[in-house]
This record gives structure tokens, C-alpha cells and sequence, in this order.
């Protein structure tokens, strides 16, 4: 779940992940978070990574530095990628079917 900060303002779906909530941002957040330091993004992070107790979606400390480890770990895995020219995963039929390297864009 994400929120834009435009006209609608309107919290969607990100990524496939959805809470089933139609959020949208109020003055009093916008206001809130400029007086908290706390900006956009951080808010997105913590409304998808977030655990729901009730009605909020709590990010804490632990939470975040396992994921910072998880991205860098990601990071790492998308270095490679990178420097293999991007790579190809064949699924079938609910299978891995092969792998390879990318030598070409296909279209």
C-alpha cells in the first residue's frame, strides 16, 4: 500500500500488496509528519512492511533493520544480475522450468 501525495491523494495498491484500505491523506497527517520528520517514503515503507495492530502499521526499529538487510542482500543479488547482462526464468505449469543468461531484449 502506497500514498501520493497529489490531487485525489489517495493511498493505492503497490506491488500487489493490498490491506483492503482505501486511505487517503489528511491535512492533520501531512501536517503531523512535516512536524515529526517524518516524510513520504518512510510512510510507504512502513505502510508495506509494516505490522497491523488495529488500525495502525508500526514499523519499529527491529523491523526496519531487517529489512535494510534484506535489501542489501537484494542489492547484491541485483549487482550480479546486472553484471550478467539481466537473467531469464522459465515457468511452467507451476514449475521452474530453466534458466539463463539474458544475450538479448526479447519483445
Amino acid at each position: 500500500m502506497r500514498y501520493e501525495n497529489h490531487d485525489a491523494q489517495k493511498m493505492t495498491a503497490c506491488n500487489g500488496y493490498d490491506r483492503g484500505y482505501n486511505l487517503h491523506a489528511t491535512q492533520h497527517v501531512q501536517q503531523r509528519m512535516s512536524q515529526r520528520g517524518i516524510n513520504r517514503d518512510m510512510t510507504n515503507l512502513a505502510l508495506e512492511h509494516g505490522v497491523v495492530e488495529q488500525d495502525k502499521y508500526v514499523l519499529g526499529s527491529k523491523e526496519a533493520s531487517a529489512l535494510l538487510a534484506k535489501m542489501e542482500r537484494d542489492m547484491r543479488t541485483l549487482r550480479k544480475i546486472v553484471d550478467k547482462g539481466g537473467i531469464v526464468v522459465v515457468a511452467e505449469g507451476g514449475a521452474l522450468v530453466t534458466t539463463y543468461n539474458c544475450t538479448r531484449r526479447r519483445h
